[in-house]
């Protein structure tokens, strides 16, 4: 009878292992890794064995890493896209040291000019140094993310750390089939900040972006991200304003046409495609744009631009 009580009791232990924390163990090695065997969160969901740092050396938290692959999880980072994938900044280390040198996968792109590094479990938000490229919200934001994820999502590159900015984001440099921080401020889909850079191979680039009409530079007036961000009036030249033939007078009651009398034809850009309308055709002030020159942008193939 007592050895089957025990017997009872073993079991029992058994079965509740996993609610009561017990069958969540750990071993380090000698070189610092440790080993977590399976366990159970307290939400039900359970994380299969996995390893990673000893404290000290990244993480200092037992929360599995952020590719931990747990029952409730089907996706896992180098799956999803830039805009479904979320970083879990619990198990985020330390910023590199300046001049440090690290080699990952990007796992996510923000925009145009910040990204997510995922390098030995471990996730670091890199701001591009010496660059500032269109916010999302900013006529050629879409096209500036694009451009980047196109050079580098889902890619390993390396990354030069060159510190950390005001909101402890690591600035760097990435290389990937060169350097990317020149590349988009070359081809236009980014400008070369100047207040907080003196790099000469990135004032050239500009300069050559801005001769070329490349990316966002085919727009007459284009707006840079910090008057975006900290000057809400200039946000306004990006917004569709009703125009009038006279001065103060509403766009419905402006003055007629006159017969024989030739009309100064007015020209409208739209934000996501760069296409360029002229006044007779049909997305004339129908798409979210701008007023712009008679030749800036890309023709409309229907109108002609």
């Amino acid at each position: 009878m007592r050895g089957r009580s025990w017997r009872w009791l073993v079991l029992l232990l058994i079965l509740l292992a996993p609610a009561i924390g017990l069958a969540k163990g750990k071993k380090t090695d000698s070189d610092g890794t440790v080993h977590v065997s399976g366990y159970y969160r307290k939400d039900g969901t359970y994380v299969h064995p996995y390893t990673r740092r000893a404290p000290g050396t990244a993480s200092q938290s037992d929360t599995p890493p952020p590719d931990a692959k747990t029952s409730d999880s089907t996706t896992s980072p180098s799956q999803q896209t830039p805009s479904e994938y979320t970083p879990d900044t619990t198990d985020q280390a330390p910023p590199p040291k300046t001049g440090e040198k690290i080699e990952g996968k990007v796992v996510r792109v923000v925009d145009g000019d910040t990204l997510v590094l995922l390098a030995d479990k471990t996730q670091y938000k890199i701001r591009l140094d010496g660059i500032d490229a269109p916010e999302k919200d900013q006529p050629f934001g879409n096209q500036s993310k694009k451009a980047l994820s196109d050079k580098v999502y889902g890619k390993t590159v390396r990354m030069l750390s060159r510190g950390q900015d005001k909101y402890g984001r690591t600035l760097g440099i990435i290389y990937a089939d060169g350097c990317v921080n020149t590349a988009m401020v070359r081809e236009g889909w980014a400008w070369h900040y100047k207040e907080y850079s003196d790099n000469k191979t990135l004032a050239k680039a500009e300069e050559e972006a801005r001769a070329a009409k490349a990316g966002l530079w085919a727009d007459a007036h284009p707006i840079a991200p910090w008057d975006w961000r900290h000057k809400p009036d200039v946000r306004k030249q990006a917004e569709p304003v009703a125009e009038s033939e006279s001065p103060g007078q509403p766009a419905s009651e402006a003055a007629p046409e006159v017969k024989g009398q030739e009309t100064e034809k007015k020209f409208w850009m739209t934000n996501s495609s760069g296409k360029r309308h002229n006044s007779s055709c049909r997305y004339y002030h129908n798409s979210k744009g701008h007023p712009c020159g008679p030749n800036d942008g890309i023709p409309c193939k229907i109108c002609g631009g």
